[in-house]
């Protein structure tokens, strides 16, 4: 491909992509909203602009009470 990996970092990461085994159960570990962060995470937005699009999402999606959490974050593991 004749890309260079420092250099070029972000082009690179989107010619190789991204593979994750989940075979471990990490999504399921995971809430809704922390998937859809993750999900915004892995497209590039940043922490504030994932959690905001999740919650966004969520709130199209169904009742008014439905618990939105960020313990994964608030952990600082992502």
């Amino acid at each position: 491909m004749g890309y260079n990996v420092v250099k070029d970092a972000k082009r690179v990461r989107a010619l190789i992509g991204l593979a994750i085994d989940v075979s471990k159960g990490f999504y399921s570990s995971l809430s809704g909203f922390e998937n859809l962060v993750f999900c915004g995470l892995l497209n590039w937005m940043t922490l504030s602009n994932a959690k905001g699009r999740a919650r966004e999402v969520l709130g199209m999606m169904g009742p008014e009470d439905l618990k939105v959490s960020d313990s994964l974050f608030q952990q600082n593991i992502v």
